[in-house]
């Protein structure tokens, strides 16, 4: 699950050009950070999957450990091919 993080911008203090560029200034880097904070995986480690065999369905009432796991890594792989995950 990613955490969302509601982020605490900065307002405009005063009218005077100065001021506005000052906020505008801080309003982007505080944006940048949290963009930055979104385009990080959500634990740090990425995943590895080995030996897969792709399986896109599975019988929830009788799959076995090993055809759940094939399907979980396959979920895997197709969330690293769009970067969703590491």
């Amino acid at each position: 699950m990613v955490a969302r993080v509601v982020p605490i911008l900065p307002r405009p203090t005063g009218g005077d050009p100065l001021s506005m560029k000052t906020w505008a200034d801080q309003l982007c880097r505080a944006l940048e950070l949290q963009f930055n904070v979104m385009q990080q995986p959500g634990g740090g480690q990425a995943y590895t999957v080995t030996n897969l065999t792709p399986s896109y369905s599975l019988n929830a009432g009788a799959a076995t450990a090993a055809q759940t796991a094939e399907v979980l890594g396959t979920l895997i792989r197709d969330l690293q091919s769009v970067r969703t995950i590491d």
